[in-house]
């Protein structure tokens, strides 16, 4: 029977002859994806994680989690949209996994942030076959998925917006891009669009235009769960000049909001920027994102 070797005990063959050329290999940190992962069905539906995860020679390494919610207006995702974007921090050596939610029209709040937490607690069971460190947690989002984000983070600790009663793992920190809010508030910006609009995504994902039930509306936002008392981890913000989509005042009055309860929060407006796109992901913008993720790991 042959002998079993791991990759430490391997003999290197170190035969040598004239012409050969040699390459000096180094351990570096390459990338792994596991394209469809079922996490949950629901309502007779599989729903799905994009997992990117960096690798290592030494694959007993466990690396910390960013859980990102791909915006999509509340429609249905398109879960690759970022996944180049995001690459820089796959390398950096964060696993990267994108959320699939259930979307509007059919499903509406609070169904998604209800998915978002699905989505932690099956990677949290699943944390030694993908090498996550549960210690180190974070959460991102952008656009709609900004919204689902803050939300999850706003009720993490609660039983809002969540069915299931298997604890959640403590987030070391969450990133907001872009992120629509506050639906009542959507139209208070300079826009493209008029966000009030029975058309328009917001009242759609609501079910109703947000001026015609501002209580139900409020609801939906996180402002609604986040109390002087509520348990909040780090927070990044980050929202382009020139967003034609989600006005920028929604960041800078979510941002004012958490500053006026002395949350530790970090607030960027990136230059020239639209809604996400090649400008708002530069370099100086994945710097600071990996920044503040190393910043904050345990």
């Amino acid at each position: 029977m042959k002998e079993m070797y791991t990759y430490e005990s391997f003999p290197e063959d170190n035969s040598s002859c004239p012409g050969m050329q040699i390459i000096h290999g180094y351990d570096r940190i390459g990338i792994k994806c596991y394209p469809d992962v079922v996490y949950a069905r629901k309502d007779g539906i599989d729903l799905h994680l994009r997992i990117v995860a960096p690798m290592r020679i030494d694959e007993s390494i466990q690396y910390p989690v960013l859980v990102h919610i791909q915006g999509s207006a509340w429609m249905q995702q398109n879960l690759n949209a970022n996944i180049g974007n995001l690459m820089p921090i796959v390398s950096s050596g964060y696993i990267l996994v994108i959320v699939e939610y259930r979307y509007a029209p059919q499903y509406r709040f609070p169904c998604q942030v209800e998915d978002g937490k699905s989505a932690i607690r099956f990677l949290m069971s699943k944390a030694e076959e993908y090498h996550i460190d549960t210690k180190n947690v974070f959460l991102s989002g952008d656009s709609s998925g900004g919204h689902t984000a803050m939300c999850m983070m706003a009720t993490w600790d609660t039983e809002e917006c969540d069915y299931e009663r298997t604890k959640l793992p403590k987030l070391r920190g969450c990133i907001d891009l872009y992120g629509s809010l506050n639906c009542l508030t959507m139209n208070d910006g300079i826009s493209a669009y008029d966000h009030d609009d029975l058309d328009s995504p917001a009242s759609i994902f609501l079910g109703f235009s947000a001026k015609t039930n501002p209580q139900k509306a409020f609801k939906a936002t996180p402002f609604y769960y986040i109390h002087p008392w509520t348990k909040l981890p780090p927070i990044l913000i980050m929202h382009g000049s020139k967003d034609r989509t989600v006005p920028f005042i929604q960041s800078f009055n979510f941002y004012k909001f958490l500053s006026s309860q002395n949350r530790t929060c970090e607030f960027y407006k990136v230059e020239k920027a639209d809604h996400g796109g090649v400008v708002f992901y530069c370099d100086e913008t994945l710097e600071t994102i990996i920044k503040f993720l190393n910043n904050n790991k345990k």
